[in-house]
């Protein structure tokens, strides 16, 4: 099978991160984000399973709730949703939230975690630049987010190289 020239060659995983926190105000948002994790823990199960964090921007974090109902409800608990808010993130990063109904997803945010594979015998200088810059990223979760997806990346570069090698043998 050919390969299409036209589609750029892979970055390297090191690269693409160091581009997105750059990007990413770290010290302010990342913090934040740990919101979509641990959002159970903050507010309970029975507001977990009606309602969700969207996005976060400029202090306001969007909610996404189940019906007009739930948006209605949880603009009445505004004041105590922020303040767990604030108590768990310990900070006042989120100065307010804003609420919009539409579906809200299952709790799937935080997979069981899968055995790892086996470690490979050489280890690209590409893994280890991107341990580098992993190691600069403070909140763990997303660290190790981040770790998963490169794992995945590099198991998805691994297959297509074993592909091209079989359909280019005689």
């Amino acid at each position: 099978m050919a390969r299409d020239n036209s589609l750029p060659p892979f970055q390297s995983l090191a690269e693409t991160l160091r581009g997105i926190l750059r990007r990413l105000d770290a010290e302010q948002h990342l913090h934040v984000y740990r919101l979509w994790v641990e959002w159970e823990l903050v507010v309970g199960p029975q507001i977990a399973r009606r309602a969700r964090p969207l996005e976060f921007r400029n202090g306001v974090l969007l909610l996404v709730a189940a019906s007009a109902t739930w948006r209605q409800e949880l603009e009445f608990l505004k004041p105590e949703l922020l303040q767990r808010i604030r108590s768990h993130l310990e900070d006042d990063r989120v100065r307010d939230l804003a609420v919009i109904v539409g579906k809200v997803s299952p709790t799937a945010l935080c997979p069981t975690p899968q055995p790892r594979l086996a470690a490979r015998r050489e280890v690209s200088l590409e893994a280890i630049d991107c341990e580098k810059v992993l190691q600069q990223v403070k909140d763990p979760l997303l660290a190790e987010s981040l770790r998963r997806l490169w794992n995945t990346r590099e198991r998805f570069r691994l297959r297509a190289a074993s592909g091209q090698a079989h359909s280019s043998s005689p």
